[in-house]
């Protein structure tokens, strides 16, 4: 699962280049004049989907944070976020928090790292990285609390939209659903993430206290393959890999999911592949492979005969990176249109 900061898009800007129909040309005709990546994602979604997005100028934008407005703005919610739980999460808890901000906006690791382990000790012990947010006041401190961890969702480079989704359905939990997750969500305070350890450190340890809950049933739902650079292989895999070791863990089921282009320029998540994991081996197998072969079509043979094509596409490969980029966007509006209606 990758941090919650989540990227901001628009339709018009970023990854193809500026807003305008210009802007969306010019940086089109500059993509393609790198012709193996073209090439590549030919392969895997087809010509006529390279060309209904090229048309349709999809793009991606990361929007830069512009600094002491965003902290004020971002510490303002994360306080209305627990004025909601305020029977848990008093004015020390926000005091304490509110120091570690500070710290965080001055890049003061030596005194942010022992506040932020104290935030962190505080949601440990009311059990936030264990319940989610939706239900905590109806089953904290009853029997149903300890529930969710048999039926723990990690996710990786999907979006945290879907997994939600899927994890509610079946009475499950993700970090972003879990009453810490709800807290942290969307919330980088100003700071860059690639920029700040402080805040790396911040996201390691609040993914590392979530899935040191798993027993049971661990699910994972994965674009394509296992990304090195995710939160899910750097800091998650290495807990649950020692859990399938103990015994706290008996499954391990990875869900791997394509992007479909549906209608020009928004991509859909579709299952292509479900793998159960009972064992370190076979979950040390399954980290180290990052090629999947993702079925994209069928055809008919001279013989009569259905052959189904695939394309291999490296989870850590540039063309991941490009599919990656349109499916997480494609989630983000697809999320905000269920929102509206």
């Amino acid at each position: 699962m990758d941090h919650l900061v989540q990227r901001r898009s628009t339709a018009n800007s970023g990854f193809l280049g500026n807003t305008g129909k210009s802007g969306n040309q010019a940086a089109a005709r500059a993509w393609s004049a790198n012709s193996a990546r073209m090439m590549q994602l030919q392969r895997t979604i087809g010509n006529r989907a390279v060309a209904q997005l090229m048309r349709s100028g999809q793009t991606v934008q990361r929007q830069e944070s512009p600094g002491t407005s965003v902290s004020d703005a971002h510490l303002a919610i994360f306080k209305q976020r627990c004025q909601k739980f305020s029977n848990v999460l008093d004015n020390d808890f926000i005091a304490t928090f509110e120091r570690y901000v500070a710290c965080l906006v001055s890049n003061n690791k030596d005194e942010g790292l022992p506040l932020l382990h104290k935030v962190l000790a505080h949601l440990k012990k009311i059990k936030a990285f264990s319940i989610p947010a939706a239900v905590y006041d109806k089953v904290a401190g009853t029997p149903e609390e300890d529930k969710f961890a048999g039926n723990i969702n990690l996710w990786s480079k999907t979006n945290k939209h879907m997994p939600n989704e899927l994890a509610a359905a079946s009475g499950g939990i993700t970090l972003e659903s879990s009453l810490a997750g709800y807290l942290f969500d969307g919330l980088d305070f100003g700071v860059k993430y690639h920029t700040s350890d402080l805040l790396k450190a911040q996201w390691t340890e609040v993914s590392r206290n979530y899935v040191m809950n798993a027993k049971g049933v661990v699910t994972a739902h994965v674009l394509i393959g296992v990304n090195y650079g995710s939160v899910m292989y750097r800091t998650e895999s290495g807990v649950i890999m020692e859990k399938l070791k103990n015994g706290e863990v008996t499954k391990v089921v990875m869900k791997y999911y394509k992007a479909n282009l549906m209608n020009g320029t928004d991509f859909e998540l579709d299952l292509f592949k479900t793998e159960e994991i009972t064992t370190p081996e076979e979950f040390e197998k399954v980290l180290n492979n990052t090629v999947s072969s993702i079925p994209i079509g069928e055809i008919k043979t001279k013989d009569g005969r259905t052959k189904t094509i695939v394309a291999k596409v490296n989870a850590n490969g540039e063309l991941f990176k490009m599919i990656q980029e349109y499916t997480h966007n494609s989630e983000e509006r697809r999320h905000q249109k269920s929102v509206r209606h």
